[in-house]
């Protein structure tokens, strides 16, 4: 969940605290091996029984390249079962996990926003409408963006205009847009996306402020698919983001299996949207839901409890002030 410069950091930080004579070079891997199989000068590889294959791996590529073999040091690993994924060691997909939930940037606000607007979003198939299901049950008040483009296709006369007159006539039938024959067209040209973009995200931006000035919850849940791409996060009209991610392999079975598509159709609607990558860079929360519904909920509740706990510190904070 961090970013390479911070663990990078964070690399060359232990090692000048435990030895004042190693020399560290940190390197961004961008595929399985990085320069373990084309650097002719290393000489040994640090391996765990988990990544043990792994180190293996990389001397079989080596030998491919004519390069000499890397001593293998394997060294045992602190225990530390993983009840969820069943991993009994300190790895870093172990300490991956155990973001999720928590605050991935500092909490911001000296006194706590009411509403607090919470943006929740996250790629097709990532398990975002089942996580706003759940906050809806647990005391916030959830908008669901994709209801209110609908309302839009249906009611609003100047869009349906506006659709008609960028896309044709056809796409528009007695006033009321044929979302799934807009949806064909603006599916394969970005250029036609940006343009249907331009039409709804004004209109759709002022429905939900709305929303938010009249409501009387204490949490608002913005969930919205678009909400990064539209910069909803940088200009004030979410608190918070809270991303949805699995990985592109889960999200690809289950657009199969839910869509009745093929796998290549499904790769290219997964790859034509933002990375997970990117998702977490811009968000406070990641949420999970790769695994069983009792560890979606409880990152949301790990979530969830440290808003309403930092409400309450903001409270009496302010009561203590003004006592």
């Amino acid at each position: 969940m961090e970013s390479f410069e911070e663990r990078a950091k964070n690399v060359q930080e232990f090692v000048k605290d435990i030895s004042c004579t190693v020399r560290c070079e940190v390197h961004p891997i961008m595929d399985p091996y990085g320069p373990s199989i084309v650097d002719p000068d290393l000489q040994a590889i640090v391996v765990s029984s988990e990544t043990e294959k792994g180190g293996h791996a990389v001397n079989n590529r080596r030998k491919e390249k004519n390069l000499p073999v890397l001593d293998l040091i394997k060294i045992n690993l602190i225990d530390g079962k993983d009840e969820l994924i069943g991993e009994y060691k300190l790895s870093s997909s172990t300490r991956r996990r155990a973001l999720l939930g928590t605050f991935l940037k500092p909490f911001k606000f000296e006194k706590f926003p009411q509403p607090f607007v919470i943006g929740l979003t996250g790629g097709i198939a990532s398990g975002k409408t089942d996580a706003a299901n759940f906050l809806s049950k647990n005391g916030c008040e959830v908008i669901n963006c994709d209801k209110l483009v609908h309302e839009l296709y249906e009611r609003e006369t100047v869009i349906a205009t506006n659709i008609a007159v960028r896309f044709g006539d056809s796409v528009v039938q007695d006033g009321l847009v044929d979302r799934k024959k807009l949806g064909t067209i603006v599916s394969s040209d970005k250029e036609k996306l940006r343009m249907l973009n331009d039409i709804l995200w004004p209109s759709l931006k002022n429905k939900v402020k709305g929303i938010i000035a009249q409501s009387k919850a204490e949490f608002v849940v913005v969930d919205a698919a678009i909400l990064l791409d539209a910069g909803w996060d940088t200009d004030g009209i979410v608190h918070q983001v809270w991303s949805c991610i699995v990985p592109p392999s889960t999200a690809k079975e289950r657009i199969v299996d839910r869509d009745h598509i093929t796998p290549e159709e499904a790769e290219r609607r997964i790859y034509s949207q933002m990375t997970n990558l990117e998702r977490v860079k811009r968000s406070d929360v990641v949420i999970c839901p790769l695994w069983s519904y009792e560890e979606t909920r409880r990152q949301l509740l790990l979530a969830l409890s440290a808003l309403r706990s930092l409400a309450n510190q903001c409270l009496r904070k302010y009561n203590s002030a003004t006592a």
